[in-house]
């Protein structure tokens, strides 16, 4: 085996390795948060599970891009498929399954509040301190389910309720031929779908999908053209699309370029059938008055949301808070439009500090945040500090949405990388240098008096004299 095929070997291995360890991970917080939510409210809100399966297939796609480049199809899906956890196949199984028709959410929170007041009449008997502890306890997790089930109910409500304005039923079939893998499948509206649909266009995404699906959407009247997409890098899907019941198209669908003959992705023409012919019936001699036809009311023109100023820290430390700025402008009609922060992958949660609030935001979750009313042509700026507490790499979209019917809707995003490292413990100074001291001079003699000094001479003069004298007598003898 040469030096390159060896380097070859090791890169997948090690991309394998990382796969594993990240989707055991996710597995496992994801599995803690879905517990948690059934115990407390007895259901997984149905977006909720949308948003962490699309994010879960999200993480496996990136890894199978990284494997792109070194491995080709159909060994890349067979890879990917066997490198996926146990846990994590679980997961995906159990998010994938449809939710409960409304009626089921309606009853649970019709039992919940009996059961509120049921505990109510308890409270007011018992007078035991403790059991009346108890009840109360019970009372309060009644109340929370009360709560979330109140909203589940009103937004699919809401999702149910038939659009003001005049709509085409469609309906789309989908079975899968030789692919074994959970997809994203797609719908363009009158407009194409990238190759890569599911992470250019996360809009387009109507839902997962696996080995076979029906999916029916209202489309308004105007439609002329339908895009139909699944993220299939291997194999192929039947797909039949069906308008007002009448087959409209029909074919097979995969991503355009995957592999030599892949079908790409199917277009439909949503035009209405021609009217029946029928033969001229004669008129009557007095025309009945036919009441005026009123046009269809306009469809309401929505917030569009684009993105002014996006600042966000590429890099940091451990547990160091950084700042970020998101400013937005609504270029469409009035309503509620705003900014969603979502972390799209990494090892841990995200911290995200709002007006001094601490936001944790798992790995597929989200952040949002938006005005009520902002007024075409406004513009709203989100602000805040985030932070991370473990190092790695971590990718941050941050999407431009505006509101329709309850739900967001992604008008423009920017996507981020963010490399988070350990904190380096700051340096030990050297300990200071001893004082040097300053040479000492030696002491000065002591200063003699005036009067002293002059004796001293007036002496050494004398002896001097007195010198000269008795050599001048020596002489002479």
């Amino acid at each position: 085996m040469s030096l390159e095929e060896q380097a070859k070997r090791m890169a997948i291995e090690k991309i394998l390795e990382e796969l594993r360890e990240a989707l055991s991970n996710a597995a496992s917080y994801l599995g803690g948060i879905i517990s948690y939510e059934v115990e407390r409210v007895g259901f997984l809100d149905p977006d909720a599970g949308k948003r962490m399966l699309e994010g879960f297939l999200k993480l496996i796609d990136e890894y199978e891009r990284r494997l792109s480049w070194y491995v080709e199809e159909p060994l890349l899906s067979a890879l990917i498929e066997e490198n996926v956890p146990p846990e994590a196949k679980s997961l995906i199984a159990t998010l994938a399954q449809p939710p409960p028709p409304i009626e089921v959410y309606e009853e649970a929170l019709e039992e919940a509040r009996r059961r509120r007041e049921e505990l109510l009449e308890m409270i007011k008997r018992e007078e035991d301190p403790e059991a009346l502890r108890l009840l109360l306890d019970q009372l309060s997790k009644v109340e929370g389910q009360i709560y979330a089930l109140e909203r589940l109910v009103e937004k699919m409500r809401a999702r149910a309720a038939p659009p003001p304005w005049p709509t085409v039923r469609l309906r789309v079939e989908g079975e899968a031929i030789g692919d074994a893998r959970y997809r994203f499948y797609g719908l363009g509206v009158d407009q194409d779908l990238d190759r890569y649909f599911w992470r250019t266009q996360p809009h387009a995404i109507r839902k997962v999908v696996y080995r076979r699906f029906t999916d029916e959407v209202e489309v308004p009247a105007t439609t002329t053209n339908l895009v139909v997409g699944v993220s299939a890098t291997s194999g192929r899907w039947h797909v039949k699309v069906y308008a007002e019941g009448r087959l409209i198209a029909e074919g097979d669908v995969a991503v355009p370029g995957a592999y030599p003959g892949s079908p790409g992705y199917l277009k439909a023409s949503i035009a209405p059938p021609a009217p029946p012919v029928t033969p001229p019936v004669a008129p009557p001699a007095t025309p009945p008055v036919m009441p005026p036809v009123m046009p269809p009311a306009a469809p309401p023109r929505y917030p569009s949301i684009k993105i002014v100023e996006a600042r966000f820290p590429t890099t940091l430390k451990v547990n160091e808070a950084r700042e970020w700025l998101v400013a937005v402008s609504n270029v469409g009609g009035a309503g509620a439009g705003g900014v969603r922060i979502c972390l799209a992958s990494g090892p841990a949660t995200m911290k995200v500090i709002v007006d001094e609030t601490v936001h944790d935001v798992p790995v597929g979750g989200e952040l949002l945040m938006y005005a009520m009313n902002l007024a075409e042509g406004a513009t709203s700026a989100h602000s805040g500090r985030v932070a991370f507490t473990v190092a790695g790499s971590y990718s941050i979209r941050i999407e431009a949405v505006h509101l329709e019917n309850g739900s967001a809707v992604v008008d423009e995003y920017a996507d981020c990388a963010v490399e988070v490292e350990e904190a380096v413990p700051a340096a030990v100074a050297p300990p200071p240098a001893p004082p040097v001291a300053p040479p000492v001079a030696p002491p000065a003699p002591p200063a003699v008096p005036a009067a002293v000094a002059v004796a001293m001479g007036l002496g050494a003069i004398a002896l001097a004299v007195t010198s000269f004298i008795m050599a001048k007598k020596a002489k002479k003898r």
